[in-house]
């Protein structure tokens, strides 16, 4: 009963229900539960779509974290997709991701909304590493619904990143690594 935990190995497996991917090899590891043989069971493993689902979140920082295998474009690609996902269904602010890395996904970051439901403010990407990302590594998009509904993402600050390897699969978002829409209170530095 410790809050530390080492995992990762097969050699680690010590109890019946843990398992073990090993990306690079290609391999499962799996103690069943009950004992049972591996080869007579029938295993699902689910793909998902959203890794980290932000919407109508406050004060939420996301640091140091490695997101990585979400989204694969083969696995099905729904466009509400991402290894984050923030959308405006009510009011969100004050986000930042910091020193997050983001692989192996086929979309990385996708922001969207438009003003009538709620605002996205103040969110604060900095210090992160996208790619490689089948589709998009960051899509933005803002709708302003007319002059009373102005955009509904404002002030966000994209800081000392880095998006490398963006949209290499051409059937996905036309092979565009970054698609930004009507960008208001927007800054890159």
């Amino acid at each position: 009963n410790t809050k530390y935990f080492v995992e990762g190995l097969p050699q680690l497996l010590d109890l019946p229900g843990e398992w073990c991917v090993l990306t690079d090899a290609h391999r499962l590891y799996l103690w069943p539960p009950d004992g049972d043989d591996p080869g007579t069971l029938s295993l699902e493993i689910p793909r998902r779509t959203v890794g980290f689902e932000l919407s109508d979140c406050a004060h939420v920082h996301l640091q140091n974290l490695v997101i990585q295998d979400i989204n694969d474009a083969n696995a099905g690609y729904t466009g509400q997709d991402g290894a984050v996902r923030l959308e405006n269904n009510s009011s969100s602010t004050d986000l930042l991701l910091d020193r997050v890395v983001i692989r192996n996904c086929g979309v990385g970051l996708r922001i969207s909304g438009d003003g009538s439901a709620g605002v996205i403010s103040n969110l604060i990407i900095r210090n992160c590493h996208i790619g490689p990302c089948e589709g998009l590594g960051l899509i933005s998009l803002y709708w302003p619904t007319g002059p009373t509904n102005p955009a509904g993402i404002r002030g966000v600050t994209i800081q000392s990143n880095e998006f490398h390897y963006l949209g290499f699969r051409p059937r996905i978002d036309m092979g565009i690594g970054i698609l930004i829409e009507s960008p208001h209170q927007l800054l890159f530095q």
